[in-house]
């Protein structure tokens, strides 16, 4: 299968590389030019728990050099997703299925807005990656994936894609009311990344603080509201066990939130797309959001101050 990943940045490179190694034929694009040029020079290097790992990938920075793909799979920060299908049109058939496993709402819209809903497949992930160096990511642990059809019908295509990627170790598996497992990583996402890159701890320091249960059940209680009146069930109970077994440091150990990598890194995040999704849809009906409003606000203001952060005692 010919599968083209847009958006080659720590998890794309993690799905490429396995993909890659269990035989398929796959190709990298990504605007980041130093990244894909150590790519090309060196292949893409991947530390693991048993050394470290070098893969000669195809990797590009300009989708009109790539042919048409079978599978193209989605990659990037959500803010980013409807340039880049836009921009991944060229490389679309009639027959090109287009996969989204990237955190947030509105991911599967800006999508449908180019693409066909029987030729979208969406789901979550939660393999963790961190993208180290230009060329070089740190895949920590194993982990599993779920997706369904975007207009949930359980299809030849999904089932062979789903067939294909078990082939390369990425544990996948076929689930009808996918959404639900979207919002719950949605929120899941909300409490754990915000909460990390405005204190800037690893993941298994983050609930140390002596009252985070009280936090974590106000963020939740929002979600939980906000989810209902959009028609989808979700348990808390269900996302605060997901948090619990982060926070564990066998699990997590060093590990950064990737809204926390952005901060360090002086990016913008994904806030928009987490709490910030979660205050608009909430306005649409009336609900009041106050933790999630303060979340958003706290880590947009983080991002509009970038260089005005005192990090010195003067």
């Amino acid at each position: 299968m010919r599968i083209a990943v847009a958006g080659a940045g720590a998890m794309g490179c993690r799905f490429g590389s396995m993909l890659h190694r269990s035989g398929q034929s796959v190709i990298l694009i990504d605007r980041w030019r130093n990244h894909i040029e150590a790519i090309q020079t060196n292949g893409l290097r991947v530390i693991h728990e048993g050394g470290t790992s070098t893969y000669r990938l195809e990797a590009v920075t300009d989708f009109t050099t790539v042919g048409v793909a079978d599978l193209v799979m989605v990659f990037t920060k959500a803010m980013h997703t409807q340039a880049v299908v836009e921009q991944a049109l060229p490389i679309m058939g009639p027959h090109t299925q287009v996969l989204t496993l990237q955190n947030g709402l509105g991911n599967l819209e800006a999508v449908t807005l180019y693409v066909p809903r029987e030729r979208v497949i969406v789901g979550v992930t939660n393999f963790g990656t961190e993208l180290v160096a230009p060329g070089v990511i740190r895949a920590l642990g194993s982990g599993e994936t779920v997706m369904m059809s975007a207009h949930g019908q359980i299809t030849e295509a999904l089932q062979q894609i789903c067939g294909m990627m078990n082939e390369a170790g990425l544990h996948v598996s076929i689930e009808p009311d996918v959404m639900s497992i979207v919002w719950k990583k949605v929120a899941f996402n909300a409490v754990y990344n915000p909460l990390a890159a405005l204190t800037r701890l690893k993941a298994s320091d983050i609930g140390g603080y002596e009252r985070f249960d009280e936090l974590v059940n106000g963020i939740l209680d929002e979600i939980v509201t906000v989810a209902k009146a959009e028609q989808v069930d979700i348990e808390k109970e269900d996302i605060i066990a997901a948090i619990q077994g982060v926070l564990d440091p066998a699990m997590s150990g060093e590990h950064l939130t990737s809204m926390l990598q952005d901060v360090l890194a002086q990016r913008a995040t994904e806030i928009a797309f987490l709490n910030g999704a979660i205050v608009d849809k909430a306005g649409k009906y009336g609900i009041a959001v106050p933790y999630n409003t303060l979340l958003t606000h706290l880590i947009r203001m983080l991002e509009s101050t970038y260089e005005k952060r005192i990090e010195v005692l003067h």
